[in-house]
């Protein structure tokens, strides 16, 4: 999951080992991803999918969802952050 996180960071067609595992009949291959898109979204926030964080935080099962609606709640705040975070400096 790791190295799919990183890649996801460079690469949006990572996005569909993601959407994959999103759509499994496991909750925990949905919780992983919950969980790894809250990873991301700490590095980057503009790397994480906002529709599949929106689909997560409407699944049945209740673990998934409040996971991904605290990934959502970090994706509303990270938009009213000015900084760039790509600066070195994060001006």
């Amino acid at each position: 999951m790791a190295a799919v996180k990183q890649l996801l960071l460079r690469r949006r067609a990572a996005r569909v080992i993601f959407d994959n595992l999103a759509r499994s009949e496991h909750p925990d291959n949905r919780f992983a991803v919950a969980t790894a898109l809250l990873d991301t979204a700490q590095v980057d926030p503009r790397a994480v999918p906002r529709d599949l964080a929106e689909r997560l935080a409407a699944d049945d099962d209740e673990l998934v969802a409040n996971k991904a609606a605290d990934l959502l709640a970090g994706l509303a705040e990270a938009h009213t952050d000015a900084r760039d975070h790509l600066s070195p400096f994060g001006l």
